[in-house]
């Protein structure tokens, strides 16, 4: 007979056989198939940072002056063009620094000169060279890379920024996206961002908006409508990419109407992101106010989200000297001046990202069988775990009415727009009659339910 320890020995002794077995089977299948064991284990690749990044930023300025101030905003993501003449100590010290404000970098690939590369073979390497650095596989990586690029914005701006034809963007694009999936596969591709007058004047050849032609549209419409379709639908149909870009600096309600060209006109069904805007992008003396600043800033990332676009990033953070942007109305619409001082635009950024971060549904209620766009009541529902957000304006004035379930009382928050309002005002409204009637004016409202039993 067998005592207890002599079991376990021999317990362990058939485990060990047992184990031989396995190793030398699979040993003699590997050879016999002619396969290899790997020469070593692949090292996981690190998560792509996982944000609620659908507002963005640009034109951040000196991290160590504005950083702090710009990452209480709520703003999740921002980009950096480069080129093969960019040092790569200054797209590591780009990273870092918006990784240290929790920021997601996007990364906009050119040639120095704008134009399709002279050297193939030497813009090829520059890319997988590139984009190995910052994939974040553990191999080849940038020094405490926290987490990978994903996205990369193939050139800036169509047509302004390229200098080349539309083929040649085409086949810059496809080479580069190419090149980039070579090295990591899982990695999306921008589109070149379509300009805003591009875009403007097509949404007034297709008669997509209600607002009257001014002298200047119509001059836009006739210049630039014909002779830029043609290549802009040549881009959207040739090139391969996963996102589509539009810059959007409105001094009218047209991002529905240039959503509408895209999903309705050419049957473009790819994510949107805008990777510029801005706005009322006006002069002092066509109307600019700061005033008018901070309620445009609400106005166009609710429109933009409610006709789905992913993210919207306001392209001018902080005020820059010099150059273009020292000139109206670039210097206009930053929400930063140039001593760094918040304007009206900023604490309405931190209020609107404050409400509105997280939502996962949003829907227009606005009614749109009068006209122009400036005489509608804009109505827009937003949801989110647990909770109702309504946003509400009307440039013209307008009583507006919604309904609320139980007896709970309403909160209003306005969006601060007048120079020196550091916190939006608030107020308490109880129901009457299970509803609330609101007087909308320009300035946008925020309208959500105190304590709900469950969101609307």
């Amino acid at each position: 007979m067998f005592n207890s320890s002599d079991k376990n020995k021999a317990g362990r002794i058939i485990w060990i056989i047992l184990i031989i077995f396995a190793v030398l089977g699979a040993f003699f299948y590997l050879k016999s198939s002619g396969k290899t064991l790997p020469d070593k284990i692949n090292i996981s690749p690190k998560p792509a940072l996982q944000k609620d990044t659908r507002f963005g930023l640009d034109k951040i300025g000196n991290p160590s002056q504005t950083g702090e101030m710009l990452k209480k905003l709520g703003a999740a993501w921002t980009y950096k063009d480069i080129s093969p003449n960019t040092p790569s100590k200054e797209i590591d010290d780009f990273i870092k620094r918006v990784e240290n404000l929790e920021i997601v970098p996007v990364l906009n690939l050119s040639t120095a000169d704008k134009k399709y590369p002279a050297d193939e073979t030497a813009w090829k390497n520059f890319i997988q060279k590139t984009a190995d650095r910052y994939d974040g596989d553990g191999k080849n990586d940038m020094p405490k890379l926290k987490n990978p690029i994903k996205y990369w914005h193939i050139a800036q701006e169509w047509k302004v920024h390229w200098k080349g034809t539309a083929e040649e963007y085409v086949a810059f694009l496809n080479m580069t996206g190419e090149a980039i999936k070579k090295e990591d596969s899982g990695a999306k591709v921008i589109l070149v961002g379509i300009a805003g007058r591009a875009m403007e004047a097509l949404v007034y050849k297709y008669n997509l908006v209600k607002t009257p032609y001014s002298s200047s549209s119509l001059e836009i419409a006739a210049n630039q409508g014909d002779k830029y379709e043609d290549e802009i639908k040549y881009i959207f149909e040739n090139g391969k990419y996963d996102i589509i870009d539009f810059h959007s600096y409105e001094k009218n309600y047209f991002l529905e109407a240039k959503m509408k060209l895209l999903r309705d006109i050419y049957k473009i069904n790819k994510p949107v992101w805008v990777m510029e805007a801005g706005g009322p992008f006006l002069k002092k003396s066509e109307g600019y106010t700061d005033e008018k600043s901070a309620q445009f800033l609400v106005k166009q990332h609710v429109q933009a989200f409610a006709s789905g676009v992913e993210r919207y990033i306001w392209a001018l953070a902080t005020a820059k000297s010099g150059g273009m942007w020292d000139s109206e109305p670039w210097i206009n619409m930053p929400l930063l001046d140039t001593k760094h001082k918040p304007k009206p635009s900023f604490y309405a950024f931190a209020l609107l990202a404050g409400k509105l971060n997280g939502f996962t549904k949003v829907e227009d209620l606005t009614n749109k069988n009068i006209g122009p766009e400036s005489d509608y009541a804009y109505v827009f529902k937003f949801a989110k775990p647990g909770k109702t957000i309504y946003v509400l304006w009307a440039d013209a004035g307008a009583k507006y009415d919604i309904p609320f379930s139980g007896k709970s009382k309403v909160l209003i928050t306005h969006t601060p727009a007048t120079s020196g309002q550091k916190t939006p005002k608030t107020e308490s409204v109880s129901l009457k009659n299970g509803k609330v009637t609101f007087d909308l004016t320009a300035n946008p409202i925020f309208v959500e339910e105190i304590n709900p039993k469950r969101a609307n």
